[in-house]
């Protein structure tokens, strides 16, 4: 399962891995997004725009293609 596939009525994860290019998966790290942390589903612009993400205290917008590679269990 991947942060895309978070809804409001399953909206927590925990972050598993990083998966994808590795330019990504750095820029991911440098947002805060390592294994073992809580990531919770806070909503989605319109027309399927970037998701709203809170990790901890802080939230943040993801487009689809970089939330595909935060697989959670």
């Amino acid at each position: 399962m991947t942060v895309c596939q978070l809804t409001f009525q399953n909206p927590k994860g925990i972050i598993h891995a990083l998966k994808g290019p590795e330019e990504l998966v750095a820029r991911l790290h440098e947002l805060g997004l390592h294994p073992g942390l809580e990531v919770t589903f806070k909503g989605r612009a319109p027309f399927s725009g970037p998701l709203l993400l809170q990790l901890e205290t802080t939230l943040f917008a993801l487009r689809e293609d970089e939330a595909a590679c935060v697989e959670i269990i």
